[in-house]
Order: C-alpha cells, then sequence, then structure tokens
C-alpha cells in the first residue's frame, strides 16, 4: 500500500515539474485585460500563448510594455495583432479608408469592430528592423502603436518584448477556441 501511495506521489511530482517546465518554456496563459482586441478577444477571457511560433504579420501577440504604454495599475503585458514587421512600409489610409502595407490595398472587416475607424490617426511609417506595428482589433478604443506616434512614447514594439504567439482562447469554457487566422490578408502582403 505504502508503494502505492509512493507511486502515485511520484507520478503527480512528475506531472506537475513537466507542466510548470511545458509553461516556462513553451505555452503561457495571460487574461486579456482590455477591450482593444474586440470581437476577436473578450476582456477577462485567458488565452494560451506559443512562446516558439514565430511572429508574422497578421498575428495577435502578448508583449510586455514597451515605453509607458501602461500604467502601474495596468499591469505589464498588452495583447494587440501585428499589423507589420522590420522593414515592412505602413500607410493610412488610402482613399477606400484600408490601410496599405508595403504599397498594397489590406482589407480588415474580417476582424476589425465593426464601425472602427483606423483613420483616427493618419500615419505613413517605416517599421524599424527588429520592431513590429501593433493595433487592437477595436480600433475605436485601442492605445496602439497609432496612439504611440503622437504621443512621446516609441509606437514600435521590440521583438525582444513579445512573449509569444496567441494561439487558443481556454477560459471561459463555453469559449474554449482556437485563435483562428482571420488576418490571412495581412499575411499574404508581399515583403518591401
Amino acid at each position: 500500500m505504502l508503494r502505492k501511495i509512493s507511486l502515485v506521489a511520484i507520478t503527480l511530482a512528475l506531472a506537475l515539474a513537466m507542466m510548470i517546465l511545458f509553461q516556462t518554456f513553451a505555452f503561457q496563459a495571460f487574461m486579456v485585460p482590455s477591450t482593444s482586441m474586440e470581437p476577436t478577444l473578450q476582456v477577462g477571457e485567458r488565452i494560451l500563448v506559443n512562446k516558439f511560433a514565430p511572429v508574422e504579420r497578421g498575428d495577435i501577440v502578448v508583449f510586455t510594455d514597451p515605453d509607458n504604454w501602461l500604467t502601474p495599475e495596468e499591469g505589464d503585458f498588452l495583447v494587440k495583432r501585428v499589423v507589420g514587421v522590420g522593414g515592412d512600409k505602413i500607410y493610412c489610409c488610402n482613399g477606400s479608408g484600408n490601410l496599405e502595407v508595403n504599397g498594397q490595398n489590406v482589407e480588415e472587416s474580417s476582424y476589425v469592430l465593426d464601425g472602427g475607424r483606423t483613420d483616427q490617426i493618419n500615419f505613413d511609417v517605416t517599421v524599424p528592423k527588429g520592431k513590429l506595428f501593433v493595433m487592437g482589433d477595436n480600433r475605436n478604443n485601442s492605445p496602439d502603436s497609432r496612439y504611440h506616434l503622437i504621443a512621446p512614447d516609441d509606437p514600435f514594439v521590440p521583438t525582444n518584448n513579445v512573449v509569444g504567439k496567441a494561439v487558443m482562447v481556454l477560459w471561459p469554457l463555453a469559449d474554449l477556441r482556437r485563435i483562428t487566422d482571420q488576418a490571412a490578408v495581412l499575411n499574404k502582403v508581399s515583403p518591401p
């Protein structure tokens, strides 16, 4: 009987150790802190982030505050969509009211909140190497890279600040789902 209890305890300890290693090195869960990613993600949802997935244009990423984007009360992490990677030229907005990335029209209705306007701040930027330009899907309520173009902060997110790519909503269980590639239009943009 004692041997059976020891075996169970060892198994549980190994499972816990593996879970800790798995979370530490491969995946991590985060809570969505604001409405800036609606309708794709809702406030309070718990998302799973893959720390090893390569970050590409169109991905939703969790990253640490790059340059005082958050107040101490807001925490340390943000969740946004990557609109541009190093070398990309991003222009807002063309005659259709759409972004242009590397001279190509990007029609974002598959993920931007209905009524969301990207052109609240007009810009024409080139993303520096090793940095990202990010935006929320709720363009009317997202202090993202656009907003920080006119603030004294750096509007670009260093790739070193990226914790990982969001791959799944874990909680609440009723909302359990894989985060799909709604932003395929951004993935199809040719490099500069």
